[in-house]
């Protein structure tokens, strides 16, 4: 019943920006400005949901300890078993993972999520979460990027519609 659910999410996402859903549903990425989203589908005992995979991009090589401490950090003090978190790929590309419960998710409300994570990659390439190099403290991540199970979707000037690639 899940993969059926997932199914029809994946449709109406795709019918609403316009997308091949067979695509999708097979793994391609969607892109959201210069932003590449995975969704998959949770297999084995997770298989009540759906996974969100948004690459936030490289590291540069001379803020890699202080980018990975931070990350860790946040990690630490928001992760909940059920709530997002950054990896990190072989390739050192940081993903910022979320998952999403099926039997409450919507095309629409999965769109918002989207959204919002593309928004959050772009500001992070922008200052790595480094209260240093945004020039003003952040303490917590709380401050910085929201728990997307539970923020509102995003709506503005820096939506952007997806694409496949």
């Amino acid at each position: 019943m899940s993969t059926k659910r997932f199914a029809e999410i994946i449709e109406g996402l795709c019918r609403i920006y316009g997308l091949d859903h067979a695509r999708v549903l097979q793994g391609d990425s969607l892109i959201l400005g210069e932003v590449r989203i995975a969704l998959r589908y949770a297999e084995g005992q997770l298989s009540t949901l759906l996974m969100m995979y948004c690459d936030f991009g490289p590291v540069p090589k001379d803020l890699e300890a202080r980018v990975y401490r931070q990350l860790l950090e946040s990690n630490l003090t928001t992760y909940t078993g059920q709530s997002e978190t950054f990896c990190l790929t072989p390739e050192g590309r940081v993903v910022f993972v979320n998952n999403y419960l099926l039997d409450t998710l919507t095309p629409e409300i999965l769109g918002g999520y989207l959204s919002l994570a593309a928004i959050y990659a772009k500001r992070w390439r922008e200052d790595f979460f480094l209260p240093e190099r945004e020039g003003k403290a952040r303490k917590t991540r709380a401050n910085t990027l929201p728990d997307l199970n539970r923020q509102s979707p995003a709506r503005g000037s820096e939506r952007t519609e997806p694409k496949l690639e």
